[in-house]
């Protein structure tokens, strides 16, 4: 869960960064908590002016990360719509990731990534990587 400033302005972020949509707003008309869900991952959001926030100020030293299913896409779309990308698209053959890392309005570092099969471990021992 993280504690944002503005519902509005970080669920916006979440839907065009990375393509999240609510699955519940609690209360309905006039919601401090949101459950955003993509594909299996879920993410709650809750406004720094709830009762039930945890403290704002706390959030100094997280990085969230998500796993998707093509990272380089997600990387691609947030640079269209000029999501601020702290650490640019990287490929790691060793370890089999390709990862970005974003910052959100509140200033959360949200890292991106997606696996692949490393290059000691494809089957047929060509170099390069092998998207599962």
């Amino acid at each position: 869960m993280l504690t944002v400033a503005s519902l509005k302005r970080s669920l916006e972020f979440y839907q065009r960064a990375l393509g999240f949509t609510v699955e519940t707003a609690d209360p309905p008309a006039s919601p401090v908590f949101l459950s955003l869900f993509r594909g299996g991952t879920k993410l709650f959001l809750i406004s720094a002016n709830s009762r039930r926030s945890a403290v704002f100020a706390g959030r100094k030293g997280i990085r969230l990360y998500l796993e998707v299913d093509n990272a380089e896409d997600l990387y691609r779309n947030c640079q269209s719509v000029g999501v601020r990308i702290i650490k640019e698209l990287t490929t790691n053959e060793r370890e089999g990731y390709l990862e970005f890392v974003m910052r959100d309005p509140d200033g959360f570092e949200v890292g991106v990534y997606s696996l692949f099969k490393p290059v000691n471990e494809t089957e047929s021992g060509e170099k390069g990587r092998s998207n599962l």
